[in-house]
């Protein structure tokens, strides 16, 4: 990405140019954002051709032109050691059936895949995919796993239990569709966790009718419109032994902000999200005992040590005040989070056994994208820098699987870039209560989050202005709602109520003043 900054009156128009000859947007291979005041270029799945391409920008407008000094885009061919994105799935059958499993992994160059049961090798299956014999009761218990691996390292997936039965259990739902919103032109997407004897048969269905060709757990609908608003969706599952029908899951589509006021308040209203995700790249490298995870070590970070010590996998952090250092280098996260820059954090530690962190440190254009690399078009694509303070604290039921992390965010002298609209939002002081509650389980979503703005003091395209309120987002039902309030007020005024919007893509109704 390239980005250029110009002053000027009246409005600015930008020119981006590629060895010369005009760049267009949207031409394929790249994109533009421009402002009023900045404008983003964007080189989409660069390639090696594009290797040593000259970029420049010319700025306008009726009184005149300049031109920006060349910048050459460098494509680097490293390699990048294997990641599992998703599988293998637990199978539950009956005696008899075959087991079938697969893996989806990225990294660079080829991959080559070995299976194992129970750990052990099996001969013959290096496939992204892998189909037993058939499977007796003396099989239940069993798992299997994938290695991955190329020239820069190997990486195992989670195993995948099975369960053999002499009879089919008919199919359970373990996670109902949840209700979901998005803007107009958006896609919706819906899932299901079903348990029973396999196979199971997914049907979906949209407001009682059957979807053609959707008959997996996860169902997306592409290109939402208005007249979209209001329907529901639910899912049949079905075995040999039963059938079961979830709860219906409401679709709702609202409008885009239409205007600079609507599109600035929602910048202000989102900056906690790119904060918070930015300021807890570096230390979340480290799971709940403060071990190094093995994707810490991956092809893609730069680096990160922990007080000048490369992490090693499986590396246990000691308590007390650690200066970790992350530099990260266009690397996704097995959850989907895009990483590319700066993190230098020094973290008090409290215990062995959680995450109560103090934190205090510097980002360095840390850029985060939620939901794939840019060019993907990402739900969050935002670029932080400046200084911040933190408090992370966690803790579990005992008994359950349930814990709930708090997050405090004092980001004063920190600044977030929204990538997306690129405007750049200035954060003056103030503080962030983030709070998730999860099961506990590996690839959950929070089951509950809670946002609370405590005089945040926020300053965007020449304004101040101050958040205060909190909205609460509950997964646990099928309707998902949201609750809560948060009051926008600028130069001693309210100018606009926000109230979160139903589960979805961080959607907001705002009521203006």
């Amino acid at each position: 990405m390239f980005r250029a900054y110009a002053m000027g009156s009246p409005v600015l128009e930008y020119l981006w140019q590629r060895n010369g000859a005009d760049v267009a947007n949207g031409d394929g291979r790249h994109h533009i954002v421009s402002t009023g005041g900045s404008s983003m270029l964007f080189v989409d799945r660069a390639a090696l051709q594009d290797n040593v391409a000259v970029y420049s920008v010319k700025v306008s407008n009726r009184l005149g032109s300049a031109t920006s000094q060349s910048a050459v885009l460098n494509v680097r061919t490293e390699g990048r050691a294997p990641f599992v994105l998703a599988g293998p799935d637990p199978v539950s059958l009956v005696a008899g059936q075959r087991a079938s499993f697969a893996v989806v992994a990225g990294g660079s160059p080829t991959l080559q895949y070995q299976w194992l049961r129970d750990g052990v090798e099996i001969a013959g299956a290096q496939g992204t995919q892998y189909t037993t014999q058939a499977l007796s009761p003396a099989d239940d218990g069993s798992s299997y796993a994938v290695r991955v691996a190329n020239p820069y390292g190997q990486t195992t997936s989670p195993a995948a239990l099975v369960r053999v039965s002499q009879t089919a259990t008919a199919p359970t739902l373990v996670r109902e569709p949840q209700e979901t919103a998005v803007y107009v032109g958006s896609s919706a997407t819906f899932s299901v966790v079903a348990q029973g004897t396999g196979p199971l048969r997914y049907q979906w269905q949209r407001d009682g009718s059957d979807i053609a060709g959707a008959n997996m757990p996860d169902l997306t609908l592409h290109d939402a419109v208005l007249g979209d608003n209001g329907s529901t969706v639910r899912v049949v599952v079905r075995n040999d032994a039963g059938t079961v029908t979830s709860r219906p899951a409401r679709l709702t589509v609202a409008a885009a902000p239409n205007d600079a006021f609507e599109s600035r308040i929602v910048d202000l209203l989102d900056a906690w999200s790119g904060l918070n995700l930015a300021i807890g790249a570096s230390f979340g490298q480290l799971d709940a005992q403060l071990n190094v995870t093995a994707e810490a070590c991956q092809s893609g970070i730069g680096s990160v040590h922990v007080d000048g010590t490369p992490l090693v996998a499986g590396r246990r952090v000691a308590a007390g005040s650690r200066v970790v250092e992350a530099s990260f280098d266009s690397w996704t996260t097995p959850f989907g989070i895009w990483l590319s820059g700066k993190a230098r954090t020094t973290a008090q530690f409290a215990a062995q056994s959680d995450l109560n962190v103090s934190l205090a440190g510097t980002l360095s254009a840390l850029r985060v994208s939620l939901g794939g690399a840019p060019h993907e078009q990402p739900i969050l694509d935002s670029t932080a820098a400046g200084n911040f303070e933190a408090i992370d604290i966690g803790s579990a039921v005992a008994g359950t699987t349930t814990r709930q992390r708090e997050l405090r965010r004092a980001g004063q002298g920190a600044s977030l870039i929204n990538n997306l609209t690129g405007r750049t939002i200035q954060v003056l002081g103030g503080a962030w209560v983030v709070s998730n509650e999860d099961t506990g389980q590996q690839r959950e979503s929070p089951v509950r989050q809670s946002v609370r703005y405590h005089q945040v003091r926020l300053a965007t395209d020449g304004a101040e202005y101050v958040l205060e309120g909190e909205f609460v987002l509950d997964f646990t039902g099928s309707q998902a709602p949201a609750s809560g309030e948060v009051t926008v007020t600028s130069a001693g005024r309210i100018v606009a109520l926000a109230r979160r919007s139903l589960a979805g893509r961080g959607l907001w109704v705002l009521e203006r003043r």
